[in-house]
């Protein structure tokens, strides 16, 4: 009787590793969506900086603010930062909102991100100057949908990444941003991604 409990305790111990241990028995459920989108996200050829792959790093940012660009007057409450590409001369903006946006006939519909929903307005006369607006929605996990708003140069501005690459940095993005969203306890706890390699 004692030899079968053993055995019992034993099968049961391997089960247990074997369950907590073994990549892939992760619940689809226990991680959100966009994360693995992230796979496909890196093997995209495209013109890079030297030195290996690119990465953005926040040079401003986690301030919430009220108005997001692209949408007329609005108050709007998003978690915006500043980013650059290290390597190209290339800076951009982005806007993280819960508000569900309405997107108008000067957007259309953003192919190349993969899984991602996601759509573009070009050469959005703001501060002066021409900007392309992308933007991209995310699931955080729970069943809700933040919206990222990205705001960059305009697509020929000199210096600046090819569409190819571009898109596999808001893919990889948009992946880690929703790992912080998923892991988040509250909005204000959010923060953007701070260095992300591409």
């Amino acid at each position: 009787m004692r030899v079968k409990i053993l055995r019992l305790s034993a099968l049961l111990s391997v089960s247990i590793l074997f369950f907590c241990c073994v990549p892939g028995q992760i619940s689809k459920n226990s991680v959100p969506a966009a994360e693995k989108n992230r796979e496909d996200s890196v093997n995209s050829p495209s013109r890079q900086p030297a030195g290996g792959n690119p990465t953005i790093i926040l040079t401003r940012g986690n301030n919430w603010i009220r108005g997001i660009p692209g949408f007329g007057i609005n108050g709007f409450p998003a978690l915006t930062g500043d980013y650059k590409i290290d390597g190209l001369d290339f800076e951009f903006s982005v806007y993280v909102t819960m508000e569900q946006l309405f997107f108008t006939d000067e957007w259309q519909a953003k192919t190349g991100l993969g899984n991602l929903e996601a759509y573009k307005s070009s050469q959005i006369s703001l501060d002066d100057d021409e900007q392309d607006l992308i933007a991209v929605l995310i699931e955080d996990g729970r069943d809700f949908v933040w919206t990222a708003v990205f705001r960059f140069p305009e697509a020929d501005s000199a210096g600046g990444p090819d569409e190819v690459l571009l898109d596999r940095m808001i893919r990889v993005w948009a992946a880690r941003l929703s790992y912080f969203l998923f892991l988040s306890d509250s909005p204000q706890n959010l923060s953007l991604p701070g260095a992300l390699e591409f």
